[in-house]
This record gives structure tokens, sequence and C-alpha cells, in this order.
């Protein structure tokens, strides 16, 4: 198994005073500079803590969003503010707007055994995502180790991410040896029936994951706007509906004849699609959608197959919510589901920062036994994709 073989940091000598580089995904989302959601913060609080007691001076990296150049409207400065407050330490903790011009470089090398300093959006500089080794080489001079402890970051080959561990030590954080935990215990021989759930918009960057669920799961529920693009390629209208046209080569053949797969029966549709209002909406069977009418959510056919199949299963993997969730008058399906994995004995994984977000703000987290926090990262996990973050961090 990948756990046994990953440097954890705590086989890591770190020595009183030690500078440590922390890569963590602090990538949270916000409304305007307000954090709607810490659960990624919370996430890495273990490693930090653990660096912390060791006496390290710690450097934390980490991206928010995706900038095409310095943005202030995504600066980490706000997620600085949330992260000093849940760590709720006397240690002293500061904020470097530039870690390369003087004043950032002195007051790193300034800091103290238990002090922390939080860089700047790192992909504010864009040899990150190149995965600039010149880049890579500036950044280890912050540490005599790298920490790595931002799975969802950890399917980019990053500067921060794969480069530096060709300067540095790398070790595997808290968060991140229990990602892989828990994931590959839901991909190497789970109980059985597996069932796997995905929805979500994009269908392009779920090739690869449809085929490997058909293969590995038992049973596949397929809702949302993913939905959608399948229903289309079997030559059915949905409407005014969200699809992507599907590539039927990168999709594989006998895909949509296989038994295991399951796609909305029926769906909870209008005319309108004004977000935050209340619109008139009616229950059309698949195959029934008018061409003025959008499809929001599964319908009550397609909930009734969908808890079925969950309550037979003995492992379940959930990403992407099955209708447009975000709404509370669409996310009827979505939340049906998560109250029947719920009741049902077998362990439940959840991932994707939509279905967290919503499942969260109805009290629905703690039916599942790992709440990833990874969203493509865990995908591309389960598909069996590279991993640069993880292969760096894996014991020769």
């Amino acid at each position: 198994m990948i756990t046994m073989r990953l440097r954890s940091v705590r086989e890591a000598h770190i020595q009183k005073g030690m500078s440590v580089l922390l890569r963590v995904d602090f990538n949270v989302p916000m409304k305007g500079t307000a954090i709607t959601d810490d659960f990624r913060i919370q996430g890495s609080l273990e490693t930090v803590r653990f660096l912390l007691k060791k006496g390290a001076r710690i450097v934390i990296i980490s991206h928010l969003g995706r900038p095409t150049s310095r943005d202030p409207n995504l600066s980490l400065r706000p997620v600085f503010f949330r992260f000093k407050k849940l760590l709720h330490s006397s240690n002293r903790v500061i904020f470097v707007k530039n870690p390369f011009d003087l004043a950032g470089i002195c007051a790193i090398q300034q800091l103290k055994a238990g002090e922390i300093a939080m860089v700047e959006n790192i992909r504010f500089w864009k040899e990150e995502e190149r995965n600039n080794l010149a880049f890579a080489r500036k950044l280890s001079c912050f540490g005599r180790i790298v920490v790595n402890d931002a799975f969802g970051d950890s399917h980019r080959e990053h500067a921060s991410i794969a480069g530096i561990a060709k300067f540095l030590p790398a070790y595997a954080g808290f968060l991140l040896v229990r990602e892989v935990r828990f994931l590959e215990r839901a991909i190497k021989n789970p109980k059985r029936p597996v069932a796997s759930i995905i929805g979500g918009a994009k269908i392009s960057t779920k090739y690869e994951l449809i085929r490997t669920f058909l293969s590995s799961s038992d049973q596949v529920l397929v809702g949302g706007a993913l939905a959608n693009s399948l229903l289309v390629l079997e030559g059915i209208s949905v409407g005014k509906s969200v699809f992507e046209k599907v590539e039927p080569k990168k999709l594989g053949p006998k895909i949509l004849t296989s038994a295991k797969l399951h796609i909305p029966v029926d769906g909870v549709v209008s005319k309108k699609f004004d977000l935050g209002k209340n619109v008139k909406v009616s229950i059309r069977a698949v195959g029934s959608i008018g061409d003025d009418e959008y499809i929001l959510d599964i319908g009550p056919e397609t909930e009734k197959l969908f808890i079925n199949i969950l309550k037979k299963a003995k492992t379940i993997i959930w990403n992407g919510p099955v209708g447009y969730a975000e709404v509370k008058q669409f996310s009827h399906g979505t939340l049906a589901l998560a109250r029947a994995i719920g009741r049902v004995k077998a362990f439940r994984i959840i991932g994707g920062g939509d279905t967290i977000a919503i499942l969260k703000s109805y009290n629905l987290l703690s039916s599942f036994d790992h709440v990833s926090t990874g969203g493509g990262a865990m995908l591309e996990f389960l598909a069996g994709d590279r991993m640069p973050g993880i292969e760096v961090v894996m014991k020769k």
C-alpha cells in the first residue's frame, strides 16, 4: 500500500529552530474577502501544531484561486487571519507579502523557534505553475526540509509541490497521509458492493474516472450536468440544460450500455433559472424535457432508484452534487442521497468542494467516514492518475 511507503513528517529529524517549508492547500471558497468554509485550513492544523511542538520555524505556502497576475482579490491575507484564529496559539504568526524582496527575506530569516510566516498566494508568481526549477530552488532557501500537506494540489506538477523536492528532503504531512490511507481503502480490496456517485458539471475532466469506476465499482450513479451530457450522447433532449458535448472515443466503447451505469430517469425542471428566487417547477420523465426547460435536480423516481442501490452498498464513494444544489429549491436530490447514505452501514467517502459545502450547511457530513479535502485530486487519485505531490514523498 502507498501509505506504508510514504515518508511521514514523524520520520523527519526536526530540531528546535529548524526551518520547515510547509505546503498546504488553503484554497478556500470565498465571497469577496469573506471565507465561506475553512474546512481545508482546519485539515492542516494537526501538522502545524506538530511542527510547533518540535520548535520548528515554519514557512507556509499555499495558493488561492487561479490568478493570472497579482490580484488583490485573491490575496491570502484573509486566509492568514482565519488561520491565526483557528490555530489559537500565542506563538508569533506573520504574513509575508513578498518572500523574495529584502523585507520578506529578512522577515523569514528572523523567525524564531515556534514562529510562523505565511507567504502571499504562491500563484502570484507565474513560475509556480510552470514548475520552474530556478523558482523551486529559490523557495528551497526557506527551509531545511519541505512537508507536503496539500493533498488537494498533489495532482499538480508545480514548483512548490514537485520541483522543490529536487532541492529539499520531502515528507508527507498528516492530512496527506490520512487522505491516501482512506482513499486507498476505498479502491484496494473494498467491501462490496461498491457504489460510486459522480455529479458536477464537466464530463471532459471525468472520462478516465467514469471508465475506472465502471471497472472497479459494482454500481455507478451519475447526476448533475454530467448526466445531461450522457443523455445528449444517447440522443435524448435536455432542453436548455447545461451539458458538454461528449467525445465517444474518449469515453470508451460500450459505456452507455453497461448494466452498472445509472443515469436519471426523471428530473425537476423549470423554464426559468433565477438563482435565489422560487420558480415554478415540474417533474418530467427523461425524454419528455421541453426545449425551453432546464433540468435542475434529479426527480423522485431517480431518487428512489439511486437510494435503493445505495442501501445495498458496503462502500460508497461520492464526488459532485446531483443537481444545482447551491439553490435550496434544487437541493432535494443531493440531500436525499446524503440522508440515505447516513442510514447505510458502509464505508463512506465524499469529496469535492461544492458537495462538501452543501452537506456541511445541512449538518450531514457526519454521515461519512472520510471527507476529502481534494476535489480534482481525489478524482485523479481514484482514477489511478499520476500524483506528483505524492510521488515526491514516497520512500525510495
